[in-house]
């Protein structure tokens, strides 16, 4: 055998597999050194799309801070009824307090304003433009009133009147705005170019009423009984006279609490100790559904009710019962309705009655002042509710057993007497 030539075989196959083993780790060196150049590639790709993302999540985060911010409470209530506000504001709207199904309506013979649907709103961090609305501060509150005006009279009607929330008195209220914060397609006005408060027959319209607060009066809210009113005020004449002059009061919800209070408590006579927050009530006794009916001429009158409240002045109004008793004072209120079947223009306001007490002994004037229809008339073939309302000491009122009212005389139209100055007597439940 010739072992040489075996020997440089296996000594070639070594020296090939030794070659082949270099050819290999080249190679691999080769391919490293790419893939280290790719990375590097695809990490600076991978830098320079995050730097990319993170620039268009800047800008979206930009172009987020300028759009109108709106936060709204939990809820099916939760959307915001007028969202003009924060697109004219550039503020947070957030949602306090919704009520869609209010019931206030205020018909004045055939003009009818309707509140539809209200919302309660703080809006907060509002633009340099828009401090104003809230006495040069950057937050408060908005009350946003969805409303109808309906004109069903065949004539026009001229209303120049508007909505207003009370708290303490005459004097602290919140005027319902047709402009502020409401786009002009929505203003509630009439499109007659001659006069934007004629409303023609037929007309209708829904839009916004704008109750704007400061923090401090929508704190008062909570320390008041707070009443929304819708004033009278309607007339077919431009002059304004024959106006239908009574005002709608309704009791203001403004969040969970105070509509838990107003569904609990005593349905109190709507006189105007009530609506114009002059005194606090407690109820004594009352009777409803009397249902006693008397007629005078074709005037029918039916006693419908009475209440006897003690009342506390309210800090505003103390000084003006400062002639009664230390103890205490009672408040008689009676309602009535009047059907006018007459041919005569029956003046509310001027029907001036007496509370006769135990047989005449006493005699009390009814308070007019207190009385929310003293200027409204009914005319032949209508009738409308009637408040007498009398004040007594109440140790005066703790002695009385038996009351009654004589109601009239009745005055016409020229606040003339009617009727050859005769009157109606009711006996009243003590």
């Amino acid at each position: 055998m010739n072992y040489k030539k075996i020997m440089f075989v296996f000594g070639a196959s070594v020296l090939l597999l030794a070659a082949c083993a270099g050819e290999e780790k080249g190679t691999e060196v080769e391919i490293e050194e790419e893939k280290s150049d790719a990375t590097k590639s695809d990490e600076a790709e991978v830098e320079s799309a995050t730097e990319v993302d993170d620039a268009l999540e800047e800008l979206r985060t930009a172009l987020e801070e300028l759009k109108p911010k709106e936060v709204a409470a939990n809820g099916d209530d939760s959307t915001i009824l007028n969202p003009n506000i924060a697109e004219m504001t550039e503020g947070v709207v957030e949602v306090l307090y919704t009520n869609k199904e209010p019931s206030y309506a205020h018909d004045m013979d055939g003009f009818i304003i309707t509140i539809d649907e209200y919302q309660v709103t703080k809006v907060s961090d509002v633009n340099r433009d828009s401090e104003y609305l809230f006495k040069d501060n950057v937050e408060g509150y908005v009350v946003t009133a969805l409303a109808t005006y309906e004109n069903k009279r065949s004539n026009p009607v001229y209303y120049t009147g508007f909505a207003s929330i009370l708290m303490d008195d005459r004097f602290d209220e919140v005027n319902g705005d047709r402009f502020k914060l409401v786009p002009r397609e929505d203003v509630l006005q009439s499109d007659d170019p001659a006069s934007v408060n004629k409303y023609p027959a037929g007309f209708k319209k829904q839009g916004f009423l704008s109750f704007v607060m400061t923090n401090e009066q929508y704190d008062k809210l909570k320390e008041t009984k707070p009443k929304l009113i819708i004033a009278g005020g309607a007339s077919e004449r431009e002059d304004m006279r024959e106006a239908y002059m009574e005002e709608a009061v309704f009791d203001f919800i403004f969040n969970e609490d105070s509509k838990e209070k107003t569904v609990s408590g005593p349905d109190y006579y709507r006189d105007d100790l009530t609506n114009q927050n002059i005194a606090d009530k407690k109820m004594i006794f009352e009777k409803k559904d009397i249902g006693q009916k008397l007629d005078i001429e074709g005037v029918e009158v039916t006693l419908e009710g009475v209440q006897y409240t003690e009342i506390r002045p309210t800090a505003e109004y103390a000084d003006t019962f400062r002639n009664f008793a230390d103890d205490g004072i009672v408040a008689v209120t009676v309602k009535l309705n009047v059907d006018n079947k007459s041919d005569e223009i029956v003046r509310l306001g001027g029907i001036q009655s007496i509370l006769s007490v135990d047989d005449g002994e006493f005699r009390y004037l009814n308070q007019g002042s207190l009385e929310p229809d003293m200027l409204k008339t009914i005319e032949p073939g209508k009738s409308s509710e009637k408040l007498h309302v009398f004040l007594i000491d109440k140790y005066e009122f703790d002695r009385h057993e038996n009351f009654e009212l004589i109601f009239g005389p009745f005055s016409g139209d020229d606040g003339k007497k009617i009727f050859k100055g005769r009157d109606l007597l009711f006996k009243l439940p003590r």
